[in-house]
């Protein structure tokens, strides 16, 4: 399926702008699947007398139990207001959707989400740094990237302390 028509479909199916659709589809990597639910979740559905009204939203998604509580819920929470839940969640979502991606040779071989390395971080800063510049030498590689991750300052300091790392090597070692 080409861009274009991903973009139609999205838009005949959600009743927002073409505009919205692409951006839509750019945030999420272009996956026709995660677009239609960013879309969702972002701009809501069609009203319901709508014939081609469709969810993959469901009373016992994202939370709820069957009698309908939710905890996101602003009316029925006692703490704090949505705004202040949408960040958390916002900031929650890039920590497990994205990562530093780790590669060899210019071949990418996992993403470990950013979870997982603030936890390292916290427990061994140091310990952290050194081993990733070690790896270094054996042409590790990382880079941040991930669902909401286009290009960093941080990928820019990977590349440069790649490359001091790589001018020691041939330094030492011919």
């Amino acid at each position: 399926m080409t861009n274009a028509e991903m973009i139609e479909k999205i838009v005949s199916r959600s009743g927002i702008t073409p505009q919205q659709a692409e951006e839509a589809l750019r945030i999420n990597n272009w996956d026709l699947l995660d677009a239609m639910i960013y879309v969702e979740r972002i701009y809501g559905t069609r009203s319901p007398d709508n014939a081609s009204h469709y969810s993959t939203y469901n009373s016992n998604s994202f939370g709820r139990d069957p009698n309908g509580f939710n905890g996101f819920d602003e009316k029925k929470s006692s703490y704090g207001s949505s705004s202040e839940k949408n960040v958390v969640k916002n900031v929650f979502e890039k920590i497990i959707h994205n990562g530093i991606i780790v590669s060899r040779n210019g071949k990418d071989l996992f993403m470990v989400p950013l979870l997982f390395w603030l936890l390292a971080l916290f427990s061994s800063f140091s310990g952290l740094l050194l081993v990733m510049v070690f790896l270094m030498f054996f042409n590790i590689n990382y880079r941040f990237g991930g669902r909401n991750i286009e290009q960093t300052r941080l990928n820019r300091v990977f590349k440069t302390v790649y490359a001091f790392v790589q001018k020691i090597k041939r330094d030492l070692f011919g």
